[in-house]
């Protein structure tokens, strides 16, 4: 499963349990970037989690049903949407 996918499940479960923080691994900083930059849009539409979670899954199907493998990743495609 994408990295990024399996980040936005984890904020998803992290939410639903009320978690306060995520933690990144240093290696990701990139990644993390786009994740708070992800966050930051989302709060400004007014997104819930579980709005995510139908984007992360609309995503999921995007990428199953496209031969293209260019595909952006999952934060890329959100800040897109978003």
């Amino acid at each position: 499963m994408n990295s990024e996918v399996t980040l936005a499940l984890e904020w998803i479960a992290a939410s639903e349990l009320g978690l306060q923080a995520l933690y990144f691994k240093k290696s990701k900083e990139k990644r993390a970037a786009k994740f708070q930059k992800v966050v930051h849009l989302m709060s400004q539409k007014s997104w819930k989690i579980a709005d995510l979670f139908d984007a992360v899954v609309r995503f999921c199907k995007l990428h199953e049903e496209s031969e293209d493998m260019s595909l952006s990743s999952l934060f890329d495609w959100l800040l897109e949407i978003l």
